[in-house]
């Protein structure tokens, strides 16, 4: 039985291929042939509007929010926004009482407002975080500091420990991610900040293995014992979401990432329900 003839190069007849392209299934002799993470592939696949797959993925995360920015500008947002609501809501009441006997003192607005100028800055912040202001990556290091001094005013001399050891837990663990984040090259690349080659391949690598989506559910269930690990699950299953969304390579573990942030959405209740007692 006679060999077939070998494949000839669609590129280049006078060459035998030595590769198939993995997705239009074009023979390819080895010049023809470019590696994209370990995919065999032809020129025309290894690139999208005459980019790269590792330069478009530089030009969709360039000023793009990863799951770290999220979980990082959403913490302080919702804690200022309650802050403003609770400030607001508790002057009025206390205005109302005033005409009665035994209102509120006029004394007590003076923390009132105190509260709602902390609530303003907690909710201004995080936006410019999120928008990709560079400066806003160091000034967001004063909410955690301001956040414990805040604690240690309220709740010192409490006999029931209960809520300073929460905002002390809470506080530094926020300091945590945001340290993670601030070294995190994806981050470095939603505020616009260059990337060496070496490192957008490490990163661009990292982000197709997607382990960040695995690590979610995990970190997750372990914040029902110690709650403010939600904040690093959330992010990771945001971030894993978000890597699945490249449509080639195929990304992997969306179930996972699904399944970490509905965790950390339930270990959210569990301790709101935990901490007030509902």
């Amino acid at each position: 039985m006679e060999n077939e003839n070998p494949a000839q190069c669609e590129n280049h007849e006078d060459r035998d291929a030595s590769a198939v392209c993995e997705l239009c299934q074009s023979d390819l002799c080895e010049d023809c042939t470019f590696d994209v993470v370990d995919h065999k592939v032809c020129k025309a696949c290894s690139e999208v509007d005459g980019r790269s797959y590792r330069e478009l993925y530089r030009h969709n995360a360039w000023g793009s929010p990863d799951g770290f920015v999220t979980a990082v500008a959403a913490f302080p947002f919702v804690v200022g926004a309650m802050f403003i609501a609770g400030s607001l809501l508790i002057g009025l009441l206390g205005l109302l009482q005033f005409m009665s006997p035994g209102g509120i003192q006029w004394a007590n607005y003076k923390t009132y407002f105190l509260i709602f100028v902390v609530g303003v800055f907690f909710v201004t912040i995080p936006k410019l975080y999120l928008a990709g202001v560079k400066w806003a990556r160091y000034i967001i290091l004063l909410l955690p500091a301001l956040l414990l001094g805040m604690t240690y005013y309220f709740y010192s001399e409490e006999e029931d420990p209960k809520y300073l050891h929460f905002f002390l837990t809470w506080s530094f663990s926020y300091v945590a991610l945001i340290v993670i984040a601030h070294f995190n090259p994806r981050t470095k690349l939603a505020f616009s900040i260059p990337l060496s080659d070496a490192s957008l391949e490490s990163c661009y690598r990292r982000s197709l293995k997607n382990y960040v989506a695995i690590a979610s559910p995990v970190l997750a269930l372990l914040s029902f014992a110690f709650p403010p690990l939600m904040l690093l699950s959330g992010a990771l299953a945001v971030s894993g979401l978000a890597n699945t969304r490249s449509k080639w390579p195929q990304v992997p573990w969306r179930v996972f990432a699904l399944f970490g942030l509905i965790l950390t959405f339930v270990s959210f209740i569990w301790m709101f329900k935990f901490l007030f007692g509902l």
